[in-house]
């Protein structure tokens, strides 16, 4: 039976029944609109995760709510994702940033031959499309440092000399396809931690503030026991913690560096089969060489290489994934996380594993994450 529309006339006014559909609509948009009321000035909410309350919201607000009815907003404000402490770049062929005024896109400039681009504070928010090769001519404000966020080698520093503008502080170059974001952020005070006994060294940030607190903020710490580094903050552990209970409380949490010992004649792959599946590789499983994790970093001649599951094409659950997954190793990538090995060319008689949880920390230096610092002595 075909649902109908019923109207009536109730006093002088004229009243329609809502569908399911709108109803639950509707009745979602009011309880964004309260969500927003509450949050809209709360200056610690979400900031753990780099956005105000307000740009979390209004990006669930546009892309939940406006795009069911194909709403956009006006021209004069800013697209949902300009946030104002960094510029959106699609890279190459890539269009995964859009702005609300196509206008407001930014392009580059040719010149001798060279696609050309200078970001300074005063285009932060907005987006840029760059192909591949753009160099990218960076103005960072004093006490402020670029740092790349992107899920591959997209942007890296650029190689060669460059006639670089007055005032420039770095210079980067489109290198793939891709969306990125280059962020603004604040130098961070950072430490180096050696270990003489393990031969590597890195550097961290013991102590990253919530930006719009007051002091706020989550502290880092080192923890080395046997062949592998902890690098945790205070809200997974307590590290005044013995080893034992520290083992038992860490448990996923945290990021951690495992040092391997190896023949130095054997390649990266053949010292990870050996020493992960014992000479003998499970056949859902593979290892390549063909990883970008790590990047971007000072020396890229490190080598690295993850472990990958072929795919299952069965109608698995979400636990039997998971035993398929473990049944080839918990080094699997992706598994619980991101996580690589590497290798220095220069020291082969070892080699790491690095896993990284669900999310990362920067290093304080130069704008790089803390695992693309990693040293090998």
């Amino acid at each position: 039976m075909q649902n109908k529309t019923h109207t009536s006339i109730k006093g002088t006014r004229l009243h329609k029944r809502l569908s399911n559909k709108q109803f639950v609509v509707f009745g979602l948009i009011g309880v964004l609109t309260c969500i927003a009321v509450i949050f809209l000035y709360s200056p610690a909410s979400f900031n753990m995760a780099g956005f105000r309350s307000s740009d979390l919201l209004k990006t669930i607000y546009w892309n939940v709510i406006g795009s069911h009815y194909n709403m956009m907003p006006t021209p004069t404000q800013a697209a949902p994702n300009a946030i104002g402490d960094r510029f959106f770049i699609n890279a190459g062929n890539a269009r995964g940033w859009s702005h609300v005024n196509s206008n407001d896109i930014l392009k580059p400039e040719r010149v001798n031959g060279v696609n050309t681009i200078t970001l300074n504070t005063s285009l932060l928010g907005r987006t840029a499309d760059l192909p591949i090769g753009t160099i990218i001519f960076l103005k960072e404000p004093q006490g402020k440092q670029a740092f790349v966020d992107s899920g591959g080698n997209i942007i890296e520093p650029a190689k060669g000399v460059h006639n670089a503008p007055n005032g420039v502080t770095s210079t980067m170059q489109v290198v793939g396809n891709g969306s990125a974001e280059i962020i603004i952020e604040s130098i961070l005070p950072h430490t180096t931690y050696i270990s003489q006994n393990l031969g590597i060294s890195f550097y961290y940030a013991p102590f990253i503030p919530i930006p719009g607190t007051a002091g706020g903020g989550q502290a880092f710490f080192v923890r080395e026991i046997g062949n592998t580094i902890y690098l945790y903050d205070d809200l997974d552990v307590d590290h005044n913690k013995s080893d034992e209970e520290f083992l038992n409380t860490i448990g996923s949490h945290g990021k951690t560096v495992t040092v391997f010992y190896k023949d130095p004649q054997q390649s990266l792959p053949d010292a990870i089969k050996q020493k992960i599946f014992g000479g003998n590789i499970h056949s859902q499983c593979y290892i390549t060489t063909d990883t970008h994790y790590g990047d971007p970093r000072e020396d890229e001649s490190y080598e690295r290489a993850v472990i990958w599951v072929y795919p299952n094409h069965q109608d698995l659950s979400y636990q039997e994934n998971e035993n398929y997954i473990l049944s080839c190793s918990k080094f699997v990538s992706l598994y619980g996380g991101t996580s690589y090995f590497m290798m220095d060319p220069k020291h082969q008689d070892r080699f790491l594993y690095i896993s990284l949880g669900q999310d990362n920390i920067p290093s304080g230096y130069k704008g790089y994450v803390w695992d693309a610092t990693i040293k090998i002595f």
